[in-house]
C-alpha cells in the first residue's frame, strides 16, 4: 500500500507541476495550494485503501471457485471427497460375514490374462502413470484420510471408518476409454474395506464409482452430489482375490452409455447411464467399514481411448 501511495502522490505532483505555464500568475497562496493538494491526496489514498479492501474481500468470498477452476485447468487438484455417511448402512442383504476364499482368491494374479481381456488386446495404452512422481495427483494428509506418493506408489489411506469413502480425481478428461490400476491390499483388510475408481466425475463431487471390497465383492455406484444409486449393487466373484495382502488389477471401460467393470481382465458387469456420457475426469477411491486404518497401494495407470 505505501508504493501505491508514493505512485499517487507523484501523480499528483506531476499534475500540479503540468497544470501551469511557467510564467502563470498564481491566484491563491502557497499554504492554500498546499492545503488542497494535502486534501486531494488524502481523498485519493483513502479510495485507494476503500478498493484494496474491496478487493480484499471480493477475493475471499470466491476463493473456493477460483480453486475449482485451478483444479480444472490442471496441475492441482480438488480436496479429497466424501462418500455419503448413507452409504455405510449396508443393505440388509448384504452378508456382513467375509466368505471362504477359494484358490483363485487367494493367489496373487500372473501375467497370464483371459482371452477378453481389454488390456491384452487394446495394444499400447495412450497414458501410463507409474506414479514415481505426483504430477498428476495432489497429496495431502488430512483428519480422515492421506494421499501421498511414495515408493512408486499411490498410497491412500482411509485413516477412520467414518464417512465411509474418499476419493481424489486428477485432471485428464477423457471420454470413450478403458481405464486400470494395480490395487495392493494392506495387511488389514476384511469385510466391506474398499478401493476403486471413480469415472466420468464432471466435478470432484459427482461421478460413477467402481467398488472391490476385502471380501470379494464388487459394486457400480452413482453419486450425483446428492443421491446415491447402485446400477449393480454389492455381488460377489471369484476373479477378484479377495482379504489382505493381494493385488488385483481393477478396470473400467466407458464407451457411449455403456458401462462395463474388470478385475484381473475378467468382465464382472455392464450397465447403462446415459447421465454421465462426455468427457468427464476419473480418480482414485478408497473406503473403511471394518479396518482403521486402511491403506492400499495403487499402482500401474494406464488408459486407452476408444475408437
Amino acid at each position: 500500500m505505501k508504493v501505491r501511495t508514493a505512485f499517487i502522490i507523484m501523480g499528483a505532483l506531476g499534475l500540479a507541476a503540468c497544470g501551469a505555464a511557467p510564467d502563470a500568475q498564481l491566484d491563491v497562496s502557497p499554504e492554500e495550494m498546499t492545503r488542497v493538494f494535502e486534501a486531494e491526496v488524502a481523498a485519493a489514498v483513502e479510495t485507494q485503501n476503500a478498493a484494496a479492501a474491496n478487493l480484499a474481500q471480493v477475493a475471499e468470498m470466491t476463493l473456493a471457485a477460483a480453486l475449482a477452476e485451478i483444479a480444472a485447468a490442471g496441475g492441482q487438484h480438488a480436496p479429497p471427497v466424501d462418500e455419503p455417511p448413507a452409504t455405510e448402512t449396508l443393505p440388509p442383504d448384504i452378508p456382513t460375514s467375509t466368505p471362504e476364499p477359494s484358490a483363485t482368491n487367494t493367489q496373487v494374479p500372473t501375467a497370464t490374462f483371459p482371452a477378453d481381456d481389454p488390456a491384452a488386446v487394446l495394444g499400447d495404452s495412450d497414458f501410463h502413470d507409474a506414479f514415481n512422481n505426483a504430477n498428476n495427483w495432489s497429496e495431502y494428509d488430512l483428519a480422515g484420510s492421506k494421499a501421498e506418493v511414495k515408493d512408486g506408489k499411490f498410497v491412500f489411506t482411509k485413516k477412520t471408518i467414518q464417512f465411509g469413502a474418499h476419493w481424489t480425481v486428477s485432471w485428464p478428461k477423457i471420454e470413450d476409454y478403458y481405464l486400470q490400476v494395480s490395487v495392493e491390499t494392506p495387511a488389514a483388510c476384511s469385510g466391506f474395506d474398499r478401493y476403486g475408481l471413480i469415472f466420468r466425475a464432471p466435478s470432484p463431487s459427482e461421478g460413477l464409482l467402481f467398488q472391490v471390497s476385502c471380501n470379494g465383492q464388487y459394486r457400480i455406484a452413482k453419486w450425483d452430489g446428492s443421491e446415491m444409486t447402485f446400477p449393480a449393487d454389492w455381488t460377489p466373484s471369484a476373479a477378484i482375490n479377495a482379504g489382505p495382502n493381494q493385488v488385483n488389477r481393477i478396470g473400467v471401460m466407458a464407451q457411449g452409455s455403456t458401462i462395463k467393470v474388470y478385475v484381473n481382465g475378467t468382465e464382472l458387469a455392464s450397465v447403462i447411464d446415459t447421465d454421465y456420457v462426455g468427457e468427464y475426469r476419473f480418480g482414485l477411491l478408497v473406503g473403511a467399514a471394518d479396518s482403521e486404518p486402511f491403506a492400499v497401494k495403487f499402482d500401474d495407470l494406464r488408459y486407452w481411448i476408444l475408437p
